[in-house]
């Protein structure tokens, strides 16, 4: 696994799509591919709907569009979770295991 850096694109934070995602600032996220960190973005970060108005709008998810979001791949990062863990903020540092033989 891989860890991605997803990055709102500022000039694109006015977009529609964004009334979508209760999160608009840099996450991390543990996955194969950066599809698929933008799906798993988009699962964590999506706005429950409240009404069927709502649904018909048929706004699309902003973390999958790479036109409102550009992800990275951080090569040089040790990964922090599973498949789908998803952090906000600074980049979580992995559990350390201590060796045994001492």
């Amino acid at each position: 696994m891989a860890v991605f850096r997803l990055q709102p694109c500022p000039p694109n934070l006015d977009d529609p799509a964004w009334t979508m995602s209760w999160h608009r600032k840099p996450c991390y996220v543990v996955a194969e591919t950066a599809e698929q960190a933008r799906l798993f973005a988009g699962c964590a970060f999506t706005v429950p709907l409240r009404s069927a108005a709502e649904l018909a709008t048929g706004l699309p998810l902003p973390w999958s569009n790479p036109s409102l979001v550009e992800a990275w791949c951080l090569t040089h990062i040790a990964d922090f979770g599973l498949p789908g863990s998803v952090s906000v903020g600074a980049l979580p540092q992995p559990e350390r295991v201590e060796s045994a033989a001492a």
